[in-house]
């Protein structure tokens, strides 16, 4: 049997701990089930709203091709976890809101289809109330893509009962 030489060794050993450390580094350790009973309730007459899904993808395989939608409230842009599978939610006042998704795919010509079903949507907000917002990605996930593939974000409403067992299950970090 052969010999491997030390510097490849220790080459196999380095990636082996940079493997080991990046599943150690999770910025999301824990789901939304086991956080939620530590959680404080909305303010007041607030409603909070989950949104819950994929905001990330990878688009190719340099590093610049990363995809990250920002999601817009009332126009003003909310700060957006990247990841895959989490969830996080934001509390507001009674009245109308308006959620729509800016998808920065950040290559000309690249864009989602022009005015897709689920780019905006509106909800009647009622105090002390919980609505979720499910992030449906769409587009291919390739790494080692030689073009850049368009990534779009699908905004779709789900029923409270559905959305309260659903984000049980996904990464949450406060």
């Amino acid at each position: 049997m052969p010999r491997l030489s030390r510097p490849l060794v220790a080459l196999l050993i380095s990636l082996a701990a940079l493997v080991n450390g990046c599943a150690e580094l999770d910025p999301y350790p824990v789901t939304y089930g086991e956080r939620a009973a530590k959680l404080a309730p909305p303010e007041g007459n607030m409603a909070r709203v989950f949104f819950y899904g994929d905001t990330t993808a990878w688009n190719g395989g340099r590093l610049d091709r990363l995809w990250h939608p920002r999601i817009l409230i009332d126009g003003t842009p909310i700060a957006t976890p990247n990841g895959r599978g989490i969830v996080f939610f934001v509390d507001r006042e009674p009245g109308e809101l308006r959620i729509s998704v800016d998808n920065d795919v950040r290559h000309p010509g690249e864009r989602p289809p022009e005015g897709y079903e689920g780019q905006e949507l509106v909800l009647s907000l009622e105090a002390s109330r919980r609505y979720y917002v499910r992030l449906v990605r769409h587009g291919a996930d390739s790494f080692f893509a030689m073009a850049p593939e368009p990534h779009y974000l699908e905004l779709k409403p789900i029923h409270e009962v559905r959305g309260a067992v659903e984000i049980a299950r996904f990464r949450y970090r406060g």
